[in-house]
């Protein structure tokens, strides 16, 4: 069984005044996973605009994302706070970590079905 989580984390809605605090923390947050050994992917995309901000992450398991999320802290609500909230899409078996944060618009989890 796959034991990968994969997470799509969406924020819609990066305005122009908040561009450069939200790179700024954006950088913060890259580098808190580097320091995280079960942190295998941390993507971060703009559209053209800059005004949508898609970070495309892979955990070792749902314990390295727990691992990460505790690790972000304040800056996840930073995040949150310049990008306008956050949708965050899961994919593998996911952990059990309660009720998404403040200003998470939607969490969605999707189990592991088949792969190679």
């Amino acid at each position: 069984m796959e034991k990968r989580v994969q997470v799509t984390a969406r924020f819609a809605n990066v305005s122009d005044g908040n561009h450069e605090a939200f790179r700024h923390v954006a950088a913060e947050a890259l580098a808190i996973s580097r320091r995280e050994p079960g942190v295998l992917q941390y993507d971060w995309f703009f559209n053209d605009a800059e005004t949508v901000c898609v970070v495309q992450e892979t955990y070792a398991d749902s314990s390295a994302l727990l691992a990460h999320i505790a690790n972000l802290g304040d800056t996840f609500a930073k995040l949150v706070h310049l990008g306008g909230g956050c949708e965050l899409e899961l994919f593998g078996d996911p952990p059990s970590m309660g009720a998404p944060g403040a200003g998470v618009q939607r969490s969605v989890f999707r189990s592991h079905f088949q792969g190679k």
